[in-house]
């Protein structure tokens, strides 16, 4: 879609689809890195978000609870559950932590393209939107905000968006197939 880069780079108030540039990554700062591969047709997407040097205690509070509500999300990504479902496991460890849940960007279906049906956003409600099953394939991403939940795309470039209050911002994801035991196919 135009992105100029191979990969999405985030430091610290980026929450996603930040441009690498020639910025020099210094003590303290989150690192958020994103990025798919095309393989035979097939698409996966994963994100990890990396502190450089010693973090604040609240960095690393806001890391560790974008990772747990990920994988609390990909834990509900079992046949017969759905969308909701996986959301709000998301969005119930992020509140519970203190943190906010970014609204407008979700994660996604994924297989033969980057972006599939259906949207799987890190909020929800138990029992909500569409129906998961077994062989399915879902990109599930945890994009959380240290202070409040508002973004805003970059006027400069278009695609980098920040926290409107310039406070921290984490991401991590992974492609999973949906599966009693759902499986990760991506690593951190």
């Amino acid at each position: 879609d135009g992105f100029p880069g191979t990969l999405c780079t985030g430091i610290n108030d980026v929450v996603v689809h930040g441009i690498p540039d020639d910025y020099a990554l210094q003590e303290h700062d989150l690192l958020s890195i994103d990025f798919g591969i095309e393989y035979k047709g097939v698409f996966s997407d994963t994100s990890v978000t990396l502190g450089i040097g010693e973090l604040s205690k609240e960095a690393k509070k806001l890391m560790n609870a974008t990772k747990e509500a990920t994988l609390a999300g990909i834990d509900q990504a079992k046949p017969g559950k759905r969308v909701g479902d996986i959301g709000n496991a998301m969005e119930t460890v992020v509140l519970n932590n203190g943190f906010a849940v970014v609204r407008e960007m979700v994660g996604h279906g994924i297989g033969y393209s980057l972006h599939e049906q259906p949207y799987v956003p890190g909020y929800g409600e138990k029992g909500d939107g569409d129906k998961l099953y077994r062989g399915q394939t879902l990109a599930i991403e945890a994009i959380v905000n240290q202070g409040g939940p508002d973004i805003y795309i970059s006027s400069d470039d278009g695609w980098t968006s920040y926290t409107e209050d310039g406070k921290l911002s984490a991401l991590f994801e992974h492609t999973i197939v949906v599966d009693d035991k759902p499986r990760i196919l991506t690593a951190w």
